[in-house]
């Protein structure tokens, strides 16, 4: 499999770093379809993983699917482009994440907690901060990912 379809990162039941395979984004776009069916004809109020439900028994959708935004997409109205800009000062470089799926951890090395569902291709960040090969970003949250996974954007 070619590393652009692996996710390495922690499940958030798990105790160590592992490989997972990358979601494509006709599978994610095919199950935010059905879940705004499934809203449209029930009142859901949340949407959960089997990971949330039987977290002894499964593991899926695991630490590779943007549960997490996908959530706040469609419980919340939110989306990345509402958010662009907000808040963005002249110190801080726009940038686009170029993987497939990106961990997003609280301090600058693989050791440090993932502090939220992995980012998805295509997220625009702002870049508060550099040290060495990580740089801190701003999405709706502050984090560190690995540079060399970020394009950063000429103003």
């Amino acid at each position: 499999m070619p590393d652009e379809h692996v996710v390495i990162a922690q499940h958030k039941h798990g105790d160590i770093e592992q490989a997972w395979e990358a979601y494509t984004s006709e599978q994610i776009t095919m199950v935010e379809a059905l879940c705004v069916a499934l809203m449209e004809a029930y009142p859901i109020k949340e949407i959960v993983g089997h990971d949330d439900i039987a977290p002894q028994r499964k593991k899926d959708p695991g630490p590779a699917f943007p549960l997490e935004a996908m959530r706040s997409r469609l419980l919340f109205s939110r989306n990345d482009d509402e958010v662009e800009g907000a808040g963005e000062t002249e110190d801080m470089v726009p940038g686009i994440i170029t993987a497939s799926l990106l961990n997003i951890r609280r301090e600058p090395n693989l050791q440090s907690p993932i502090i939220s569902e992995p980012l998805r291709q295509g997220t625009r960040i702002s870049q508060l901060q550099q040290h060495g090969n990580w740089i801190k970003v701003k999405v709706e949250l502050e984090g560190w990912v690995r540079r060399n996974f970020v394009k950063l954007v000429e103003r």
